[in-house]
């Protein structure tokens, strides 16, 4: 399966610190709903699980932001975090890059549909797929067909063992100039037509970077500095001006791992914050209080009820019919989740220092967070009634529960989640039930297929596993994750 990892909610082993919750008044007497007990415990569990040695979170409701920390940021010791403590914040550094493109539209310093090569020095008559230009829109939206990086990635860690590699690519990055990105980039092959199919691209993020310099005649750090952080109150996210306050990484082995903070990355994934500014962000986001703010919440790509992607943010409903703007990210030693339900006035943020799985823990503890602070009566009345008929006829079960509960919302990618919680629950026939349901409700998913085809072959089904990678691959060619599994069960993608 390729992209939902299944080694969740394992959350049994030693104790490793306990958390502490603090109170700071934002622009509101509305008191806070969620149960700090509950986050309390939650949080122990993640670190007595040992999916991070460090965890903080920050949580913004009706007003107020509650901070919660949790183990140890000395190895081996007993020295909790606080809201202060600074983490490499991963991809959402996407959503700030972002954001100043957004003050930069409003501004009428870009356009979302210029071709971006109006913004770049050269030609790049690569940058186009049939004559269809990438344009600033699909750098936002992540549709742009841009490979993932520049430096490429495989090709330096070709031959490196796998525990040399974070550090390999680490010096990678501090060596390669703008210079030598915008000389590679002539070499680039864009992977389809622009404004298709989201994908994942630091190059993408960093180009835009670039581009917002270029406009701007100024820095990356003093863009940011001016239209986000010193508005907003937040401290620098670059630079090593809060070292002392830095947590250290590590891989899910424990080892300390290389800062990502070189330029090359910075736009793309190189940021880093506290809990304490995060949670500033946040509560600006539920209270847009400018047009580049607002702007930078709308979708650019998709529809809200399956899924959409705006300015880097994924645009979603929940299980209830609520609109959630969601971001995360991970480093070569870190895991971030933000997550904001506008409507609801609420929004978490999540740091760990831990890579690996951690990243997609993250994002279900957000969950599980959610559902206790907000009532999630449609999500409560499935859930009964799938554990009553086994996960047996889920399509007629989810109907039923429809007819009392209309707003009940169901995405690809939630159920997804669900099912692959379930396989790591060992709960097999229940998983497979949910996974059956994704294909047949989106049958022009690969990513349904491809996580169809994992659960069979959890089950042991071979003929099942592969008939399901088979259309996978069909609706996806590019869908490497599932070929290779193909290939693993010594059948070819064409049969």
């Amino acid at each position: 399966m390729s992209r939902i990892p299944f080694a969740l909610l394992a959350l049994s082993l030693l104790l490793l610190g306990s958390g502490a919750a603090q109170a700071q008044r934002l622009p509101s007497s509305t008191k806070p709903v969620v149960d700090a007990e509950l986050v309390q415990r939650l949080g122990d569990d993640f670190i007595r699980a040992d999916q991070a040695e460090a965890l903080s979170i920050a949580l913004v409701q009706q007003g107020q932001v509650r901070y919660f920390n949790f183990g140890t940021v000395v190895p081996g010791g007993q020295q909790p975090p606080t809201e202060h403590s600074v983490y490499e914040v991963g991809s959402v550094s996407k959503v700030f890059t972002s954001l100043l493109l957004a003050h930069a539209v409003v501004n009428q310093r870009m356009a979302l549909d210029d071709d971006i090569r109006r913004h770049l020095p050269g030609r790049y008559p690569n940058l186009q797929f049939k004559g269809r230009p990438v344009t600033v829109r699909e750098l936002a939206n992540t549709t742009s067909a841009l490979p993932d990086n520049l430096p490429d990635f495989e090709s330096i860690v070709v031959g490196v063992k796998p525990s040399d590699r974070p550090a390999a690519l680490a010096a990678a990055l501090a060596r390669y100039s703008d210079e030598d990105l915008l000389r590679d980039l002539n070499a680039v092959t864009l992977l389809g037509r622009p404004g298709t199919t989201p994908r994942h691209s630091n190059l993408a993020s960093k180009l835009l970077g670039l581009m917002l310099e270029r406009v701007y005649g100024a820095p990356y750090p003093a863009l940011l500095q001016r239209h986000v952080e010193q508005p907003l109150g937040m401290q620098s996210g670059v630079g090593e001006a809060r070292a002392t306050l830095m947590v250290t990484g590590q891989d899910p082995q424990h080892l300390p791992m290389p800062a990502t903070n070189q330029p090359a990355i910075l736009p793309a994934g190189g940021l880093r914050y506290s809990t304490a500014d995060l949670a500033r962000f946040v509560a600006a986001e539920l209270r847009p209080a400018t047009p580049a703010m607002r702007l930078s919440q709308q979708a650019l790509w998709g529809k809200p009820d399956a899924l959409a992607v705006g300015f880097n943010w994924n645009i979603s409903r929940n299980t209830e019919s609520d609109l959630r703007l969601q971001a995360s990210g991970g480093t070569f030693g870190s895991a971030s989740h933000v997550e904001i339900y506008p409507a609801r006035g609420y929004g978490i943020v999540l740091l760990a220092n831990r890579s690996g799985d951690a990243q997609w823990l993250l994002q279900q503890l957000a969950d599980q967070v959610f559902e206790a602070a907000v009532s999630t009566p449609a999500l409560g009345a499935l859930q009964a009634a799938l554990q009553a008929r086994g996960f047996v006829d889920v399509d007629k079960v989810v109907s039923q529960v429809r007819r009392t509960h209309p707003e009940l919302h169901l995405t690809e990618a939630y159920v997804n989640q669900w099912g692959g919680s379930l396989l790591a629950a060992k709960q097999w026939d229940a998983a497979l039930g949910l996974f059956k349901f994704n294909a047949r409700r989106w049958p022009k998913s690969t990513n349904a297929h491809d996580s169809l085809g994992y659960a069979y072959l959890q089950l042991g089904d071979k003929v099942r596993a592969a008939a399901a990678y088979r259309r996978a691959v069909r609706l996806d060619p590019a869908n490497a994750d599932a070929a290779q599994s193909l290939q693993a069960l010594s059948l070819r993608p064409t049969q």
